[in-house]
């Protein structure tokens, strides 16, 4: 019966099926350690570096210039987010054809508080 199934599939579907199982997972986003420098220049590598900025709590306890130093302007300010405590800086990555993957950071008396990963 093995045998019967393996005749019936032809080479290059085994071949094409795992080239294409291959890629998919090569082309995964790898977590990144976060690089300020890096971060600013472009939208394409913060997604990577999402899990290291909210896991390894890199901006609890600093202040609001020293975040702004760091990650440059928010996509969405204060001013007009969360009664002016919170801000967003979005990465390029997309959940669907709409939703982005933000870093959401919260401040309390212009001191970070809390940071997350956030699909808006």
């Amino acid at each position: 019966m093995m045998s019967a199934l393996r005749q019936s599939i032809p080479p290059y579907f085994i071949f094409s099926w795992t080239l294409f199982v291959l890629l998919t997972g090569c082309s995964r986003l790898e977590n990144k350690k976060f690089n300020s420098k890096e971060w600013k220049a472009s939208e394409n590598v913060r997604f990577s570096m999402l899990d290291d900025i909210v896991n390894n709590k890199i901006f609890i306890g600093k202040s609001k210039e020293e975040l702004l130093e760091n990650l440059g302007q928010p996509f969405v300010g204060e001013k007009d987010f969360y009664d002016g405590k919170a801000m967003q800086f979005r990465t390029s990555e997309k959940n669907g054809e709409y939703l982005h993957w933000y870093l959401f950071v919260e401040l309390k008396k212009d001191t970070v508080t809390y940071t997350k990963k956030s699909l808006d």
